[in-house]
C-alpha cells in the first residue's frame, strides 16, 4: 500500500496533485503487474531457468551489438556541439565528444565539455549515459533485443562538475537539450566514417512553452505545457522527416484536443515554414510554427527552447536549417522577441505567442539535388521559387510551376567558383 504520509508530502509540493498523483499511482500499478507476471514465470518454468534465460538474452544482445561496433573502423573521432546558452548568461554551452572505436569496444569521453551552468540545462550523469547508449544503439541492427547487454561494450567518461555530470546543487530540469547535443555530437564525430548512417543537426530539442494562472470558471489553478516538435536532419540518402520528434518519439497533440481541454487557448496557426529546411542534395526537415492566442485574464509564460542563435548544421556541403524564433505579440506595438529560455513572463487576455521551431540541416551540395525534387518541394510549399533558383540553381516557371529548361542554372561547380 502507498505510504499515506509520503503521498501527502508529494501532493503538497506539486502544482496539480490531481494529475501527478494519478500518474504516480498508475506507475505503481504497472510495477505490481510486472511483479505478478514475473512470479508466474517463476512458477511455470522455475526461478533458475527464468534467470538463466534472462542472462542468455543479455549475452545475445551484447554479442549482436559488439558485431555492429566491430564494423566501424577503429580510430578516434571528435566533435563539438553547442547549446545557445543556459538562460542565465548569453554564453554558448559546449559539449565535447571524443569517440574511440577499438574492435568491438567503444569509449566515449566528454573531457573538454564546459563546466556546469547556473541555468537549468545541466544533465545528470544518468541522462548523459542514456544519450550515449541511444546514440550507439542507432548504429546497431534494429531487431536486437533491448536490455543491459546492449551497454556492456560501451565505456563512458563524464568529468564531474561539467554539463554532463553536474555536482549538487545543479539545476537540471531542461536536461533534454544536452541529451540532444550528446547524440548529435556523436553523430557528427562519426560522420566521416559512417556517412550513410548519420544525419545532420535536427531542430535541437523539442521547444516547450507553459502558461499558468487561475481558471476563472472554477477558481482552480491551471497549467498548460506543450512541446513543439520540429523535424529531422537530412541523411546521405534521403530528406529529413518533417514534423516528427527526434529520438524520443512522442506524438504531436491535436489542436482540437488542446482547445477542448484548455479553452483559454486559441490556436491561430500550426504548420510548416517555407524555405526553413537546410538546402542540400537532400533537404533538411522544415521548421514548424505555432501561433497561439491566450484567453486568460492574466497568467505567466515560460519557454524552454534552443537554436535561436546557433542554426542546425549540415554535412558534406549541406547548408544549415533556419533558426528558432519566439515572438510575443508579433507585428504589434507590444512585440517582444524572446530568448530561447525565459520564465515568469506576464501575459494577459489577447496576448499572442508566435513559436517557430528550428528547421534541420541539409546533406550534400544543394546544386546536386534532382531538379524534379526541387520542383516537387516548390509545389508542396516547402521551397519557394526564389530559393529554388538561389539555393539549388533550379529555375521554375511561376505560372505553371514547370521546370524552365534547362532547369539547372550552370553547374554546382560554377556556383562554387562564384
Amino acid at each position: 500500500r502507498p505510504n499515506r504520509t509520503l503521498m501527502e508530502i508529494i501532493s503538497k509540493n506539486v502544482r496539480r496533485p490531481d494529475i501527478t498523483l494519478g500518474d504516480l499511482r498508475a506507475q505503481m500499478a504497472s510495477c505490481h503487474a510486472g511483479q505478478r507476471r514475473m512470479l508466474k514465470l517463476f512458477d511455470k518454468y522455475g526461478k533458475d531457468t527464468v534467470l538463466d534465460a534472462m542472462d542468455e538474452l543479455m549475452n545475445y544482445s551484447e554479442r549482436r551489438v559488439r558485431h555492429n561496433i566491430d564494423e566501424i573502423p577503429d580510430g578516434i573521432y571528435q566533435a563539438d556541439n553547442y547549446m545557445d546558452d543556459d538562460g542565465v548568461t548569453d554564453e554558448p554551452a559546449k559539449i565535447h565528444v571524443k569517440v574511440k572505436i577499438d574492435g568491438s569496444d567503444v569509449f566515449v569521453d566528454f573531457t573538454g565539455t564546459d563546466k556546469q551552468r547556473k541555468g537549468a540545462i545541466n544533465s545528470p550523469v544518468s541522462a548523459s549515459q542514456s544519450a550515449v547508449y541511444g546514440a550507439i544503439r542507432y548504429f546497431c541492427d534494429p531487431d536486437i533485443p533491448q536490455n543491459d547487454g546492449c551497454y556492456k561494450p560501451i565505456e563512458i567518461v563524464t568529468p564531474e562538475g561539467t554539463l554532463v555530470n553536474p555536482k549538487h546543487p545543479a539545476a537540471c530540469v531542461a536536461r533534454v537539450g544536452i541529451y540532444y547535443r550528446i547524440v548529435e555530437g556523436i553523430f557528427k564525430a562519426l560522420s566521416e566514417v559512417l556517412p550513410n548512417k548519420v544525419g545532420t543537426a535536427s531542430y535541437g530539442t523539442s521547444p516547450v512553452y507553459s502558461i499558468s494562472g487561475i481558471d476563472t470558471r472554477t477558481g482552480d489553478y491551471f497549467i498548460h505545457l506543450d512541446a513543439v516538435h520540429g523535424s529531422w536532419g537530412a541523411r546521405a540518402y534521403t530528406d529529413g522527416n518533417d514534423g516528427l520528434c527526434y529520438f524520443l518519439n512522442p506524438g504531436n497533440q491535436t489542436i482540437e484536443d488542446m482547445e477542448e481541454r484548455h479553452p483559454y487557448l486559441l490556436f491561430q496557426y500550426w504548420g510548416f515554414v517555407t524555405d526553413s529546411g537546410g538546402p542540400g542534395k537532400y533537404r533538411g526537415g522544415l521548421a514548424t510554427k505555432r501561433v497561439v492566442k491566450f484567453l486568460v485574464p492574466e497568467g505567466v509564460l515560460a519557454v524552454r527552447s534552443s537554436r535561436v542563435k546557433l542554426a542546425p548544421w549540415g554535412l558534406s556541403g549541406g547548408k544549415p536549417g533556419a533558426k528558432s524564433e519566439l515572438i510575443l505579440n508579433p507585428r504589434t506595438e507590444e512585440e517582444k522577441r524572446l530568448g530561447s529560455k525565459v520564465s515568469m513572463i506576464p501575459i494577459k487576455n489577447g496576448d499572442v505567442l508566435s513559436f517557430t521551431c528550428a528547421g534541420a540541416g541539409g546533406y550534400g551540395n544543394p546544386f546536386e539535388r534532382d531538379p524534379e525534387a526541387v520542383r516537387r518541394d516548390v509545389i508542396e510549399g516547402k521551397v519557394s521559387i526564389k530559393s529554388a533558383r538561389r539555393d539549388y540553381g533550379v529555375s521554375i516557371k511561376p505560372n505553371t510551376l514547370a521546370l524552365d529548361h534547362p532547369a539547372r542554372i550552370g553547374t554546382f561547380k560554377a556556383k562554387e567558383k562564384s
